[in-house]
């Protein structure tokens, strides 16, 4: 008896139908490309310089606007530009941090009491650094001659570190804030720190 042939199938046998084709593999941009913007990848911007392009470009914007500015407008340009203001410098905040950027070596007046550091503004004076609540206490103690060593007056650098007036001397001297001819023994910083 004769067999009839069997069909065999095959992986890829369509059987007829509309063969579809297999989807192309699209290559995803490296990180490295997204970040530099190289091989006709739109450049990826990081929130530091998205807040400084915004904010430095802000003013001219609002200025140069084809419509009427309403005060709604006007609200995320003014935030971009009090983001950038209010960050004193874009990296460095705490004990550890070694710099904020634009930020250079200062010092600034400070009070350490009770285990707290006040500060007073750059260019400040030692009693700017002292808060409304405790200078009654100060001062009436400073009336009376009482002892005053609670209140430690020196100053803060760049870092955030406290230093009481020698070092902040050497400091000066160090970083190139203060002139080694006018440091001299003796001297307040504060009165060095002035300018000329």
């Amino acid at each position: 008896m004769d067999q009839l042939p069997v069909a065999t199938q095959q992986p890829d046998d369509t059987q007829g139908l509309p063969v579809q084709p297999a989807p192309q593999q699209v290559q995803q941009p490296s990180v490295v490309d997204k970040l530099l913007g190289t091989n006709n990848t739109p450049r990826y911007q990081l929130w530091p310089e998205r807040m400084i392009r915004a904010a430095l470009s802000a003013p001219h914007d609002t200025l140069n606007s084809d419509h009427f500015v309403t005060s709604q407008d006007l609200i995320k340009p003014a935030m971009d530009m009090a983001a950038l203001a209010g960050t004193g410098g874009l990296v460095g905040v705490g004990e550890g941090a070694e710099a904020a950027l634009g930020a250079g070596p200062f010092l600034r007046p400070a009070l350490k009491y009770n285990g707290k550091i006040y500060k007073a503004p750059v260019g400040g004076e030692h009693m700017d650094a002292v808060p409304p609540a405790i200078q009654p206490t100060f001062v009436k103690k400073a009336m009376n001659g009482d002892d005053l060593s609670d209140f430690e007056f020196g100053y803060m650098n760049h870092k955030g570190h406290f230093l009481n007036r020698e070092d902040a001397l050497d400091y000066g001297i160090k970083e190139g804030i203060l002139d080694p001819n006018d440091a001299k023994v003796g001297t307040l910083v504060s009165t060095m720190l002035q300018p000329q």
